[in-house]
């Protein structure tokens, strides 16, 4: 396995990478973040022109895990209600991960997140850099995502390897979509879609196949799409809907003949169905196909995409479980299928929002010499200054995971 497929190994199983081999792969104003939590403290680790700095965090992993919780509550409006947003939590939790690094994150424009545990689950940008004004509004918050385009990757390995290994897409079309899968269930409620799902086993393909159409249906994500779509000079027919949004349609479209594919539906965790081993978005059932796209099925396909956008890829579970781990293993299967940057979101957010976020993104690109990340972070701070859109639920669900160059 290491000798036939080195890149997916570096995903899944990573080496250390020193700090020096990081340097000769990173810009001056770019730094590297990597924490891990354990039974008693957090460890972190910043890296900057070759040189790191590792301290401990007097926050155990239960701790964080109940952090990240609670901020959380804040941010998943679809499953727990309009609410405001815990900003001095979010700063004392930035005060204890990055606080005793501030000096060397000065003047950082590209930081690099890799994070693990319960912070996989809690997007970096939400964190709050400086005490909260006195009016808490949100349009004044010091958010990190404001100060630095953020990128996130699954391990230090992958950012090292992929910018080593890093090329341009020559793929000579812009844009490909799947979104709006033909589903019969009724609107999602508030605990998202496992309500939705009955305790069937993958084994058992034609109940599963049933469960699954009769999922939520999304109508707003084939406008989003379309939005997208046009505003890359591609057709409304490059997005496939209904009827055309299978398992078998994506095995069958050239993938690599694509610079932007996209997938608007629901993201399903493995705890979400009995029998289900691994993360998958689901699709319209059709044949003998199941509806769900897993990730042993992403590594079949083949790509060469600079963007693949996961939206509405919810990553928290039912009750109050977190699964931002299996949001990388989405990643990992789309790296290895191909893919350089993957937009992803960690909660479903308002379609409205969401198609001024995605289309701000690419209109950044078009407009300046810019990154993805910072492309990212034009679009975040242009909701950021809207009073109607400050809340981070607006603009804070979609990350970058990947290089971000």
């Amino acid at each position: 396995l290491q000798a036939a497929f080195p890149a997916y190994v570096g995903l899944v199983a990573p080496r250390p990478v020193a700090a020096a081999d990081l340097g000769a792969v990173m810009a001056p104003d770019e730094a590297l973040v990597t924490v891990l939590p354990t039974r008693g403290r957090t460890f972190v680790a910043v890296v900057r022109q070759g040189r790191a700095r590792v301290y401990g965090a007097d926050l155990s992993a239960l701790d964080l895990a109940v952090a990240v919780g609670l901020l959380r509550g804040g941010l998943d409006w679809a499953r727990r209600g309009r609410a405001d947003y815990d900003l001095t939590e979010a700063h004392h939790l930035y005060t204890l991960l990055l606080g005793p690094a501030s000096d060397l994150l000065a003047g950082v424009r590209h930081l690099v997140v890799v994070p693990s545990g319960p912070l996989a689950s809690l997007p970096p940008g939400v964190l709050v850099a400086s005490a909260p004004p006195p009016d808490r509004h949100y349009t004044k918050v010091d958010w990190l995502a404001a100060r630095h385009a953020i990128s996130v990757m699954p391990n230090v390995q992958a950012f090292a390897q992929g910018r080593r290994q890093a090329k341009a897409s020559a793929a000579p079309l812009p844009f490909v979509g799947f979104a709006d899968p033909a589903f019969t269930g009724a609107p999602a409620g508030a605990r998202g879609v496992a309500d939705s799902l009955g305790a069937v086993c993958r084994a058992d393909a034609a109940a599963l196949a049933e469960q699954v159409r009769r999922l939520p249906p999304l109508p707003d994500t084939a406008g989003e799409l379309k939005s997208i779509a046009r505003f890359l000079g591609a057709g409304d027919d490059v997005v496939n809907t209904g009827a055309r949004a299978t398992e078998a349609r994506v095995r069958e479209t050239h993938l690599d003949q694509y610079r932007v594919v996209a997938f608007a539906t629901h993201g399903l965790l493995p705890w979400d169905l009995d029998c289900q081993a691994d993360a998958a978005l689901a699709l319209t059932p059709a044949g003998g196909d199941d509806g769900l796209l897993d990730t042993a099925e992403i590594v079949a396909l083949r790509l060469d995409a600079d963007w693949v956008l996961l939206s509405a890829c919810n990553t928290a579970g039912g009750g109050d479980a977190l699964g931002g781990d299996s949001l990388s293993g989405l990643a990992r299967a789309f790296f290895f299928a191909g893919a350089r940057n993957l937009l992803v979101s960690h909660w479903a957010v308002s379609s409205d929002s969401t198609v001024r976020l995605t289309t701000g993104i690419f209109q950044a690109l078009a407009e300046v010499a810019a990154g993805k990340a910072e492309a990212l972070r034009r679009s975040r701070r242009a909701l950021i200054a809207d009073p109607a859109r400050a809340h981070p639920f607006h603009w804070a669900p979609f990350v970058l995971v990947g290089d971000g160059g």
